[in-house]
């Protein structure tokens, strides 16, 4: 079976992750949810493992221009930096700028049809789609149009494809699916409730829907991980406690006993 390799590099500064995504025939190359903070590190590892750059990937509606200049002010932000007039405001300036770009831009209101781009052309995935075909983004593959509509979307790199995976109805993200890997950007953190930040959003149920050992790549890292399984993920989930609700407070009529037990908190 030809290789498929993945390197993890981990922004020291927000913890994000950036996936490079290597076919070891071809050396074709792709990188998913890449970080502009890291762009020389990413250079100097596709050129030292003699790698082409063929795609970006993207999980969440970043590859558009607001998004991506939303990204890129967030990162310098991250590093204490405002970005001086002109840097940074569009996504021509970005390292990876003539490098195929595909990811989820929006989802209509009904929840049914989850709209991606790939390079400058708009695609839809439908879940009512009832011819049940797919589609194909490769750089010497069909020509593609545009507003195509399908239920399954695919992207070739070197000997591999790798899938979209929809989130769900209320969601706008994609996890992106090749052989036993699944990368989820930020919708995911590795490590189960006790690594998820206040408000994080559980594991989405069609990434649990993949096979057992299914190697998990979250977009941030947590807990220390930056790779789980699915088998992990779905432990985790069955352990998650619900949220607790919190008792109603009840204010004190002594106001000497009020100060009291501020005193006891401290």
């Amino acid at each position: 079976m030809v290789p498929l390799r993945v390197v993890t590099l981990v922004s020291p500064s927000t913890g994000r992750c950036t996936h490079i995504v290597s076919c070891e025939r071809t050396h074709a190359a792709a990188l998913v949810d890449p970080a502009p903070e890291l762009a020389e590190v990413i250079e100097a590892v596709v050129d030292g493992r003699g790698l082409r750059l063929r795609l970006v990937l993207w999980t969440a509606p970043v590859a558009d221009a607001e998004g991506t200049r939303a990204r890129y002010r967030s990162m310098l932000g991250d590093l204490g930096l405002r970005a001086a007039a002109g840097v940074g405001s569009a996504p021509e300036q970005l390292p990876w700028k003539d490098t195929l770009q595909v990811g989820p831009t929006r989802r209509d209101a009904e929840g049914d049809r989850l709209w991606l781009r790939a390079g400058s052309t708009a695609l839809c995935l439908d879940g009512t789609e009832p011819s049940g075909r797919s589609l194909t983004v490769a750089g010497s593959g069909p020509r593609l149009v545009e507003g195509e509509a399908a239920r399954e979307l695919r992207v070739a790199l070197g000997a591999f494809h790798l899938h979209a995976v929809p989130f769900g109805q209320d969601s706008d993200r994609v996890a992106w699916s090749v052989v036993d890997r699944v990368f989820t950007g930020v919708g995911l953190w590795a490590g189960g409730p006790t690594a998820r930040s206040p408000g994080a959003a559980p594991t989405p149920p069609a990434v649990l829907e993949l096979h057992e050992e299914t190697l998990v790549y979250p977009g941030l890292r947590s807990a220390g991980l930056t790779v789980s399984t699915i088998d992990q993920e779905r432990w985790w989930r069955e352990r998650e406690p619900e949220p607790e609700a919190e008792p109603p407070a009840q204010a004190p009529t002594d106001p000497h006993h009020r100060h009291l037990r501020l005193f006891e908190r401290e």
